[in-house]
């Protein structure tokens, strides 16, 4: 089985937010929060259940340091 990393999925949420951000459209921009919902889950569950590293402000932080 295939696992996203903790940065693949905070980058995927960043571009739903940017996108979200930029969307005219109500349906639209709840199609990524409803993304969103749905990878945060999929974070919670992966890296909690592996025993992976998370922390709130994750790993972008940690690439940019």
């Amino acid at each position: 089985m295939y696992t996203l990393k903790e940065t693949d999925i905070e980058y995927l949420v960043l571009a739903c937010k940017s996108y979200q951000q930029n969307t005219g459209s109500e349906f639209l921009w709840e199609k990524y929060e409803n993304i969103i919902e749905k990878l945060t889950i999929y974070k919670e569950q992966n890296l909690y259940a592996t025993g992976m590293e998370y922390s709130e402000k994750g790993a972008m932080e940690r690439t940019h340091s």
